[in-house]
């Protein structure tokens, strides 16, 4: 039990370090980096909204618009 836990805090810590990696890309107008950071992120644990409007708005300001109309709707 104690071993879940501990890897469910690791988990926890680094899809929380994996957001603040894609946050800093998406401040930095580093768009097509920040939609990998964040969909990476989202493999590690549930997006929060205003995870979700940056990656619609960075598949945006790239030009793709098929994945961030996809984003957008989940928002």
């Amino acid at each position: 039990f104690l071993v879940y836990l501990t890897l469910a805090n690791i988990t926890f810590i680094s899809a929380q370090s994996r957001f603040r990696v894609a946050e800093k890309h998406y401040d930095k107008m580093r768009y097509a980096n920040a939609v990998e950071a964040y969909e990476d992120a989202f493999k590690y644990t549930a997006p929060t909204s205003e995870a979700l409007l940056e990656l619609a708005d960075s598949y945006y300001k790239i030009g793709d618009m098929k994945n961030a109309e996809r984003v957008y709707r989940n928002y």
